[in-house]
């Protein structure tokens, strides 16, 4: 979705329709997203439990002024510690071209929203990293079924939380995926 300005100065969302693009303002935006949350949580209400909890702490790390850590399932200690920042523009000119120079300098102070905004994406993306090191330690290690030749996979393609190897070793790597999981 693009951003575009109005003459009012009210912000729209762009996005592909059917024929021509929809234009969506920020209200109605939110509301969708809204109903998203909604159903997710009505779905999966063990999630919302999961997801109060990570709130409810991050909060209380903010209180109490420390940064937000955890470990990974495979022992990687992360730290999540974002600071306030105040941003500084430069024009510079290089002939007939004007480029600009952002430059963020960072005070020694937390950013509260950014740290409750980020707890659940980071959470997520630490759990899709330990889960692609366990996969590839797994298959290196040489464990899996007995009618799998583990030497034979030599191949594997990681794109964040996905996994590609050659057709004829994806009963293989999809077997590892699957018990690296678990």
């Amino acid at each position: 979705m693009d951003k575009k300005q109005t003459k009012n100065k009210q912000k729209l969302f762009i996005t592909p329709g059917l024929i021509n693009p929809l234009y969506l303002h920020s209200k109605e935006v939110f509301k969708i997203a809204e109903i998203i949350y909604n159903q997710i949580f009505e779905l999966f209400p063990s999630l919302k439990s999961i997801y109060d909890y990570f709130m409810d702490i991050s909060k209380l790390m903010i209180k109490l002024e420390i940064p937000l850590s955890w470990f990974t399932p495979v022992g990687l200690n992360l730290t999540q510690h974002y600071l306030k920042s105040k941003i500084n523009k430069k024009s510079i000119s290089m002939g007939s071209k004007n480029k600009t120079l952002v430059l963020r300098e960072f005070e020694d102070e937390i950013n509260n929203s950014k740290q409750i905004q980020a707890i659940i994406p980071n959470i997520i993306h630490s759990l899709d990293a330990s889960h692609l090191i366990k996969v590839i330690n797994s298959i290196n290690r040489g464990h899996g079924d007995a009618h799998y030749n583990m030497d034979s996979l030599k191949y594997i393609i990681p794109v964040h939380d996905c996994f590609g190897t050659h057709p004829n070793q994806l009963g293989l790597l999809e077997e590892t995926v699957k018990r690296e999981y678990i």
